[in-house]
């Protein structure tokens, strides 16, 4: 679903672009990889990304980052309060931070992102319309967080 939203509204990671992609999917390179994207990617156990770094712990300082994409780790990591206070951080006031976890989890990050104060916008499956649902095979309860830093 995040693939087809990067697709169908591309401006929303318009470059020019300071990008932080935690545990980053491959699905979504072809997104990313445009001129004007500076991608930076995380991780704690992907050999395969620039830097090792726990959520928890960003390595960045504040404001470093227009943007931040984060897909199935929230739902994962030991403290997602204290992950999303650490993403928020290193997101400049005014960008945007996408977010995907579990259905099950949708929730408490729902709750979690309203307490960290980010403005949400919720992308649901349902946004695409019943032909891209069954096309792309998207799950009806599945959620995209596009989020605002306000500060």
């Amino acid at each position: 679903m995040l693939a087809l939203y990067l697709e169908r509204w591309p401006d929303v990671l318009a470059p020019p672009l300071e990008l932080l992609q935690v545990s980053p999917d491959r699905s979504l390179e072809r997104f990313l990889d445009r001129d004007g994207i500076h991608r930076t990617s995380i991780d704690v156990d992907n050999p395969a990304v620039d830097l090792r770094m726990d959520v928890h712990e960003l390595a960045f300082e504040n404001g470093s980052f227009d943007a931040v994409l984060c897909s199935a780790v929230l739902d994962v990591v030991a403290d997602q309060p204290r992950a999303l206070a650490e993403l928020k951080r290193v997101l400049r006031p005014g960008g945007t931070a996408i977010f995907q976890v579990a259905v099950p989890e949708q929730p408490r990050l729902t709750a979690n992102l309203e307490a960290e104060g980010f403005d949400t916008e919720i992308v649901r499956a349902a946004d695409f319309g019943p032909s891209a649902r069954t096309t792309y095979a998207l799950i009806a309860e599945e959620e995209t967080y596009v989020c605002r830093r306000r500060d």
